[in-house]
């Protein structure tokens, strides 16, 4: 008589001990988990490196325009006051212009303050459709606006004809969607000739007030030129200019007075030393004594070397040399940097992503997905038996499918870390090509750290979607089938 066949469950192995088989299966196959953590470790770092750089360059960005501002304050508060812009000047001015400017406005203007935000308020509309106008494809604007640029493309609209054309081309160009709506646009071109009047009133009373501020001065500063009595004055002398110039309705502060003294005696220094630099006895000298010719900008920078300084004697105190020569240095590198973000790194220096980098890291996690998918498809290959056996011992499916998914997760993990290191790495060592030490001096800490931990999980989540399939696939394998596998 044949003996009864006893089927027992199959017995769930311990999370545990799943995990210490996977740790197992990756130092057995070290080879092959190497270059299956390595096509992670790739498509983690280039991710790392785009994001990270994009922050730091947007981060360095906005430092630096911070740094040139405020390097540029004394000579903007100048221009401020002694300089009038143009109408097209002005209408960015208002446009952008703060409470405290418009206050001042009205001030100079003696205008009433619902006047001025009136105004300022259309500025603002103007150039936000400007902006729109000149963002759009060529082929786009030209259907448009034909080729109509500048304040032309608002004359343009507000004519019947050109207003019907335009309304024409917008029908058959649903895509193109205007700020507000066709409404709003018609409404201000409605408002635009009212907006060009009041803009050249605004700017005729601005002269009105510049001129009666220059007069005013005339009995303190005389002739001379304000740079220069600014840099010989002394400070009870610029109080008093500054008191005539708050009594004409500019804003100014005793550090304002102090910023343009300081910038009025460092200016006529530096412009006194580049004549003294251009006469032939000094170009003849320091023709001698380096043997080289350089640019005036790039004497300026070296001004305080001691064999320099050899070359003007007692004419000038090492004080104010000195002081040239490093305002020189940060005038050149703060250019530079601003022509670097500017041109070089402008799309990368945006808070987002291109379309362009969106690509480049979508094809780099299909490629990374493939190529997890491959490396674990050939793992499951060469383990047929290993799993078959497995599962004659009691091995239940979902304990396979844990045991390929963690491997996976582990693969992930070491890859997303290393991935994330060598990608902030290269982040930080190619935007301090562009920013130097500043790249670390405005460094988003949050932002960067953000970017890490983003970079680990996308590993992890990379390498275990690219297992999914493979680790069913394992999982559903008949035992008697696998073992059949030569």
């Amino acid at each position: 008589m044949t003996p009864a066949i006893e089927i027992r469950a199959a017995t769930p192995i311990p999370f545990q001990r799943i995990v210490r088989l996977a740790l197992h299966a990756v130092r057995h196959r070290l080879v092959r988990s190497a270059l299956t953590t390595a096509v992670v470790v790739l498509a983690v770092a280039f991710f790392a490196s785009m994001w990270a750089e994009n922050r730091l360059l947007s981060a360095l960005r906005r430092g630096v325009g911070g740094e040139l501002w405020a390097h540029r304050a004394a000579p903007r508060l100048l221009s401020h006051l002694f300089k009038m812009p143009g109408p097209a000047h002005l209408a960015e001015q208002l446009a952008g212009a703060s409470p405290a400017y418009l206050k001042e406005a009205a001030g100079l203007t003696r205008w009433p303050m619902q006047r001025i935000d009136r105004l300022a308020g259309q500025a603002a509309l103007e150039q936000q459709y400007s902006r729109y106008f000149d963002r759009l494809p060529g082929s786009k604007r030209i259907v448009l606006l034909r080729l109509n640029e500048g304040p032309d493309i608002f004359a343009y609209l507000a004519s019947p004809e050109g207003w019907a054309a335009f309304n024409e081309s917008l029908t058959s160009l649903p895509e193109v969607r205007l700020p507000g709506g066709p409404d709003a646009l018609r409404a201000f071109l409605g408002e635009h000739p009212h907006y060009t009047a009041e803009l050249l009133a605004y700017n005729a009373a601005l002269s009105t007030a510049h001129a009666r501020l220059d007069a005013e001065l005339i009995p303190i500063t005389g002739t001379t030129p304000v740079l220069d009595w600014l840099a010989a004055s002394s400070a009870p002398q610029a109080e008093a200019w500054a008191d005539i110039v708050r009594a004409a309705g500019f804003t100014l502060s005793r550090e304002d007075v102090s910023a343009l003294q300081h910038h009025a005696r460092l200016e006529t220094a530096r412009l006194k030393i580049s004549l003294q630099l251009a006469e032939p006895a000094a170009m003849q000298g320091w023709q001698r004594e380096f043997r080289e010719r350089i640019d005036p900008d790039e004497k300026l920078r070296v001004l305080d070397r001691r064999e320099v300084a050899r070359l003007f004697g007692d004419r000038w105190p090492a004080a104010t040399v000195g002081e040239v020569a490093r305002e020189a240095r940060r005038n050149h590198e703060l250019g530079r940097l601003e022509a670097a973000l500017v041109t070089d790194h402008e799309e990368m220096a945006n808070d987002g992503l291109s379309s362009r980098e969106v690509l480049l890291l979508s094809i780099s996690f299909l490629v990374c997905l493939v190529g997890v998918s491959n490396a674990m498809l050939m793992a499951i290959t060469e383990r047929f038996r290993e799993i078959a056996t497995m599962k004659c011992l009691g091995a239940t499916d979902g304990c396979v499918l844990k045991l390929f998914l963690i491997e996976a997760t582990f693969h992930g993990a070491v890859g997303g870390v290393a991935g994330a290191l060598i990608g902030l790495l290269v982040a930080g060592g190619k935007a301090a090509l562009v920013g130097g030490l500043r790249t670390f001096t405005y460094m988003p800490a949050a932002p960067i750290a953000g970017a890490a931990v983003a970079s680990c999980l996308l590993g992890v989540l990379l390498a275990m979607l690219a297992s999914l399939y493979p680790a069913w696939a394992a999982s559903r394998m008949p035992p008697m089938e696998a073992m059949r596998v030569e």
